[in-house]
């Protein structure tokens, strides 16, 4: 594993974000970067927990409405402890971005202008460590950093939670993803400026096992913007029966796939233990993905992280991608 989050918000709505793992809701769901939604957190703050990591790389964009030195638009925690901050601050008619540690230390401040009702993409590398701690700050996909500095406290924990949305001004957040140093290239390092985009089902599969609420098919579960809960879906109380569907493309200009992630959204509808797994489908063959642990009677999301790899080991392509079939196995 390399590639340990991803996150687009292109299926949600603001009132759905808990139930993808962060802690709080969203206060809405804007426009996206270049298209689907994004996040706003209304000047509060939500989080979501990662692995565990001594290393981490991060990336995000960000779009903000006012410019307010003093307060954090994305933070590094370990169980509710700042290890790294960004943040503003002013230099005369100008903001630039800055990170401070715990104790409110500044680590290192840049020269580029923050930019204002403008999205930006950000990239940020700490490496913990009490006194050979290094930090560095990349914009806009550049591999020269506008921050950059080494032999620093930033503290002894390992970062295991992000934090966005600190700043009081409306801020924006879109395509985060979060990488450590394990597997290989390229996805264990700098990613560049990146896009996570949501592919939507478009066509029945070659797996149709699973009944639904009309027809049955992918028209059942093909929600775009926020899953409809009981008003949609497929069912299935067989064990072994899979369902798949085809996928909208990617964007045509696509070049690299760093990872794939898939994403159902089920519960349980009677007493008794329920579980599924997802299905990625690779030139006609079926590769079931991890278990889940059993459902619940209420809706909740449950992802799978595919890392560079593709499930039959080959490395993923647009054109794999494009091609695949994803779904949901009853397993028991």
């Amino acid at each position: 594993m390399a590639v340990v989050f991803m996150e687009g918000f292109d299926h949600l709505s603001a009132a759905q974000i808990t139930g993808k793992g962060w802690s709080s809701n969203a206060t809405a769901v804007p426009a996206g970067r270049f298209a689907g939604q994004a996040m706003n957190t209304g000047g509060a703050w939500i989080s979501h927990s990662i692995p565990s990591l001594s290393t981490v790389f991060v990336g995000f964009a960000v779009y903000t409405t006012g410019r307010a030195a003093g307060n954090a638009l994305f933070v590094l925690r370990s169980t509710g402890s700042i290890v790294v901050g960004l943040y503003m601050v002013q230099d005369g008619a100008n903001y630039h971005w800055t990170l401070k540690n715990l104790g409110g230390t500044v680590l290192g401040t840049g020269t580029a202008n923050v930019g204002l009702n403008v999205w930006q993409y950000l990239e940020l590398k700490v490496v913990v460590s009490a006194t050979v701690g290094t930090v560095e700050l990349r914009l806009d996909g550049a591999t020269s950093p506008d921050i950059t500095a080494s032999g620093l406290n930033t503290g002894t924990v390992n970062v295991n939670e992000i934090v966005v949305g600190f700043a009081s001004a409306a801020t924006y957040y879109d395509d985060i993803y979060v990488v450590d140093t394990s597997g290989s290239a390229p996805t264990n390092t700098w990613l560049g400026e990146v896009r996570v985009y949501t592919l939507i089902p478009n066509g029945n599969g070659a797996n149709t096992a699973w009944g639904g609420t009309g027809t049955g098919g992918f028209g059942e579960w093909d929600d775009i913007t926020a899953h409809d809960d009981d008003t949609t879906y497929v069912s299935s109380s067989t064990p072994s029966d899979r369902e798949t569907s085809t996928l909208t493309d990617l964007p045509v200009a696509t070049s690299t796939v760093f990872a794939v992630q898939t994403n159902l959204v089920a519960r349980k509808d009677d007493a008794g233990t329920r579980t599924i797994a997802p299905v990625v489908v690779i030139g006609g063959t079926p590769y079931d993905g991890t278990t889940t642990a059993a459902l619940s009677s209420s809706y909740a999301d449950y992802t799978q992280l595919y890392d560079r790899l593709d499930p039959s080991g080959a490395t993923w392509t647009a054109s794999t991608v494009n091609a695949m079939e994803t779904g949901v196995k009853e397993i028991a």
